[in-house]
């Protein structure tokens, strides 16, 4: 049986490091409007992740990356070929080192779906936001929990990760709906939630495309409304609307002017849900009619809990922010995007790669080196400690391993789809998600026990 090679282990590590002295690329804060470093912002790298580099910062990049599903998908073509081509022995024919490879892809699917499952639902130490700027406050615009159809985080989810992150203040704004919203907010006001940061209540409505209402505060129901209409119910509210994600070529469903003679306060130019990274190109008619019509812009997160990272914030200019208390502060975020006071607002978006995607094949190799490019010193040492420690430590072979991997794998799978099970049932008539989803990696998971044991009794 193959055994592993020290030299397996600190090939990575040394490419790295090579990467990161020579082509060092420093991640930052950028105005997303003027593509300008934004100054008074910072990041703050957690010491967890610096000691466990390895094992989280590719995760995290990953998490990060445009496209990230895609790119995983072709990260895991790269390490089935690679496997074939480490695996293969020159004695044994052709069919033999196919037929021991096919044993062997079960296994890698299997791990493959265990991290990402870890890389989604795991509270992994990624980069905050480190905001010097007293007068600014954080806000984001745009966030669901698992009371949306899509979202798998729970509204107290929601604000704690929203503290981690930085935010002084956000909107939950479901599908369509908000009553559990309302909820929410009111067990804040009335101090069974921690008052920071501060929730207001909003929607996602769905509409020609998706507009985010914000600042509700009575119950209405939004279907069959046409786009003016839900723009109209929001502002008769004291509310805002922002048209979000447009710039995605999906919702080029109607042309911009149709949503500013909607009456539409503004348009988001950064949506990270959408994979939305370096839009200079896509953003720019939005930008562009947003200063020629005077309207507002905006980042969102979108969160809806999968995976642990943020990249965008909106930043609003309101000095004395702490004197205020929970209406006024509300009524002054409000204020600011119903005035389309754009010269308060701050777009802001993490920078940590260059522009620019190679073709989907070659992605994985462009994803290696943009990794490599961000790290510090430290973290080049963290690949060294534990590349150095795994050299000295694995004394089984390369098929042990990865039977081991596998039987993890599919017990971790089997535990994630019983979990959806239970919170689909609580969820029912909301979220549907953990239903639809929930018997594939219960299936994927005892697929990938059998091939495991398969694979130890050949092996």
């Amino acid at each position: 049986m193959k055994k592993y090679s020290p030299y397996l282990f600190s090939t990575p590590a040394l490419l790295i490091a090579v990467i990161s002295f020579f082509f060092h690329y420093t991640p930052a804060i950028r105005d997303a409007v003027s593509q300008l470093p934004a100054q008074g912002f910072d990041l703050n790298i957690s010491w967890w992740r610096v000691l466990f580099e390895p094992f989280f910062g590719p995760l995290i990049f990953l998490l990060r990356s445009t496209e990230p599903i895609s790119l995983y998908g072709a990260l895991f073509i790269w390490v089935l070929v690679l496997a074939l081509v480490g695996g293969w022995k020159k004695q044994t024919s052709v069919s033999l080192n196919l037929k021991r490879w096919l044993r062997t892809w079960p296994l890698y699917f299997g791990c493959a779906i265990a991290l990402f499952l870890i890389a989604v639902f795991a509270p992994l130490p990624g980069e905050t936001m480190v905001n010097q700027r007293p007068e600014v406050v954080l806000v984001n615009l745009h966030s669901h929990s698992h009371y949306s159809h899509d979202g798998i985080i729970s509204p107290k989810g929601q604000l704690a990760w929203h503290r981690r992150q930085g935010f002084d203040a956000f909107f939950l704004t479901e599908h369509n709906h908000f009553a559990k919203t309302l909820e929410i907010v009111d067990q804040q006001r009335n101090g069974r939630l921690p008052a920071h940061p501060l929730i207001m209540a909003g929607m996602e409505y769905s509409g020609s495309n998706h507009i985010v209402l914000l600042g509700l505060h009575r119950v209405f129901n939004a279907k069959d409304y046409s786009d003016k209409a839900a723009i109209d119910s929001a502002h008769s509210q004291g509310g805002a609307a922002i048209v979000a994600h447009w710039f995605i070529p999906a919702r080029h469903t109607r042309p911009l002017s149709f949503y500013v003679d909607a009456g539409a306060d503004g348009f988001e130019i950064v949506n990270k849900s959408e994979g939305a990274f370096h839009l200079e190109s896509k953003a720019q008619p939005v930008i562009a009619l947003c200063h020629e019509q005077g309207l507002v812009m905006t980042a969102a997160c979108d969160y809806h809990g999968y995976g642990n990272v943020c990249q965008s914030w909106t930043g609003l200019t309101l000095p004395g922010w702490r004197a205020l208390n929970v209406q006024q502060r509300e009524k002054a975020i409000l204020e600011i995007l119903r005035s389309r006071q754009q010269d308060k607002i701050t777009v802001l978006v993490l920078n940590d790669r260059p522009a620019g995607l190679f073709p989907i094949w070659l992605r994985p190799v462009q994803f290696f080196f943009h990794y490599a490019a961000t790290l510090n010193l430290i973290q080049v040492l963290s690949w060294f400690f534990w590349t150095v420690l795994a050299a000295s430590l694995v004394r089984f072979s390369h098929g042990r391993l990865l039977a081991r991997l596998g039987l993890l794998s599919g017990v971790l799978m089997i535990v994630a789809g019983c979990y959806m099970v239970l919170m689909g049932l609580q969820l029912r008539g909301f979220n549907e998600l953990y239903f639809e989803t929930s018997p594939y990696f219960i299936g994927l998971g005892l697929c990938v026990l059998a091939a495991s044991a398969r694979y130890r009794k050949k092996n």
